[in-house]
């Protein structure tokens, strides 16, 4: 009897102890909560605020399972990701070009027959220019001369051929296991498919350029003797295509009939010369 009352005693203290150590890890907790929560709502406004954001609009996952694929993602704790799965990243990309269409549906079916065919392409600019003009000009003084000369065309287009049949995507870059050569196109459109019928690249074409320059040094009497007059003559340099200014993306703008298809621009050159009188 005395061992039970004893036991009875030793279990009402375990639960009066078990208790007031619940009443002090809740309250703990509660208090932990409260801090927790009071700094959260302090700190809403600039949560993840220091993180890079990652947007996917098919968010990567396994088929079967759902899970995120972490790998693909680079998943890390110091990023912010942003994304839709599967099913709803297409009916959002499809709603996406759905609008788009209805949108620029008098620029897309141009001929509105309801269907976008080649019977919607249309001319987009023109490869002739509405000015063109030349100009030259030198200065001479005492010995030396100054001259250059130069041309101007403007408002002409170019298709850029050069870049339609090579921005096809940064991969392409390292097809066949090799490096190639790619325009900078490639980064801005990102295109992954050749859009030879595409108006993105008819571009403006205008040019200012200068054709030489030269720069003279006329002389004489020069190794005059007693019965001999002496040599005349003149020193030059003159440079070749030094100057191009144009908002043409293209190595030239200069092209036959606006189709560029030219692989090589027009080389600097330098002649140095001398011209003698005996």
């Amino acid at each position: 009897m005395r061992k039970k009352v004893v036991a009875m005693m030793m279990a009402a203290a375990l639960v009066v102890s078990t208790a007031a150590c619940g009443s002090s890890g809740s309250s703990s907790s509660s208090k932990s909560e409260s801090n927790t929560g009071s700094q959260a709502a302090a700190t809403s406004e600039v949560a993840n605020k220091d993180k890079p954001l990652v947007w996917f609009n098919r968010q990567p996952s396994n088929s079967s399972t759902g899970e995120l694929d972490k790998t693909a993602l680079n998943f890390n704790k110091d990023t912010y990701y942003v994304g839709f799965d599967a099913n709803q990243g297409a009916e959002v990309q499809g709603q996406m070009v759905k609008d788009y269409i209805e949108k620029n549906i008098d620029k897309i079916d141009r001929n509105g027959d309801g269907e976008v065919t080649e019977k919607d392409l249309y001319q987009y600019h023109k490869p002739t220019a509405d000015v063109i003009m030349g100009f030259n000009s030198k200065v001479s003084y005492k010995n030396w001369d100054f001259g250059f000369n130069g041309r101007a065309s403007i408002g002409n287009y170019n298709y850029n051929g050069i870049a339609a049949n090579a921005a096809i995507g940064t991969s392409a870059i390292f097809s066949n296991s090799a490096l190639s050569n790619q325009p900078k196109a490639a980064f801005n459109t990102n295109f992954q498919e050749r859009q030879r019928q595409s108006d993105y690249y008819i571009q403006n074409a205008s040019f200012l350029k200068i054709d030489n320059i030269t720069l003279g040094y006329s002389f004489e009497n020069f190794l005059q003797g007693a019965k001999y007059h002496g040599l005349s003559g003149r020193l030059y340099a003159t440079v070749q295509n030094p100057i191009t200014i144009t908002p043409y993306d293209g190595l030239d703008p200069e092209v036959d009939g606006g189709m560029d298809r030219q692989v090589y621009p027009r080389p600097i050159s330098v002649l140095f010369g001398v011209n003698i009188n005996f």
